[in-house]
């Protein structure tokens, strides 16, 4: 058996080993404990950053969103505005082709006016040849010969 003296000091060895184990155990619990508070601190900032950069994010489609809406209003009006300008442009087109220039309305009166004074003319020659034709003819049907001769 063993005596009382070599179990205490057994106990003291077996306390004295359970302290250490203890002692370290407690060390890096602690720092265990401070890296988990170092990395809860650095996932907080973490997530906080990222809802910075989320809600910078949201702004920003907000903004491409209403900037290419704009753009979208914009592309439909300048489309209206090329429809109305075609269609403005194809009246004025047409109206060019139905159009006579100062020029051709001058040279059309110029030639109008030169055909009028042939036919004027034409009509006072007709006119005078009927008129001597009619002198000579009612000269023949008049009784005295010498109406006939002063024609």
């Amino acid at each position: 058996m063993t005596s009382g003296h070599d179990m205490n000091a057994d106990f003291k060895i077996v306390h004295e080993n359970c302290t250490t184990t203890i002692k370290s155990a407690e060390e890096r619990h602690q720092r265990l404990a401070a890296c988990l508070t170092d990395h809860q601190r650095e996932a907080s900032e973490a997530e906080q950053q990222i809802g910075a950069e989320w809600t910078q994010l949201n702004a920003k489609v907000r903004q491409i969103t209403s900037e290419k809406q704009t753009a979208i209003d914009e592309v439909r009006k300048l489309r209206e505005q090329n429809v109305l300008l075609q269609q403005r442009l194809d009246a004025i087109n047409s109206d060019c082709q139905n159009h006579v220039t100062r020029d051709e309305v001058h040279m059309t009166l110029k030639e109008l006016h030169s055909l009028s004074s042939t036919v004027t003319d034409k009509i006072g020659t007709k006119m005078n040849e009927s008129q001597e034709s009619q002198y000579v003819y009612f000269g023949t049907c008049l009784p005295g010969s010498d109406v006939a001769q002063d024609s």
